[in-house]
């Protein structure tokens, strides 16, 4: 179940576009303790983060790459992407299968 990520402004003009990476986002997310902003990614449908709550996704993946260094390559894309959502204003959009 492919995830792909878009980085859009604030009136939902896509900014960037990632596919590649993602592959393995939707489970790995679905195993995560409910308490993550990640766990509520749905691997079918569409999930939004704005800027406010990307904050708190930056804290996350900081922490998840630390505990999963499998992994880190595809939470760093993700921290990048948000971190371009921030300075945007705008949102970090993860679109399911």
């Amino acid at each position: 179940m492919p995830i792909s990520l878009k980085v859009e402004n604030q009136i939902h003009d896509v900014m960037h576009l990632i596919t590649k990476p993602l592959v393995e986002l939707g489970p790995f997310c679905m195993k995560l303790p409910e308490a993550y902003l990640l766990r509520g990614i749905n691997p079918w449908g569409d999930t939004y983060f704005n800027e406010i709550q990307l904050q708190f996704v930056l804290t996350e993946l900081q922490t998840l790459s630390e505990k999963y260094p499998e992994h880190a390559e595809m939470l760093r894309v993700i921290a990048d992407a948000a971190g371009e959502a921030i300075q945007a204003r705008g949102y970090l959009k993860f679109v399911g299968d």
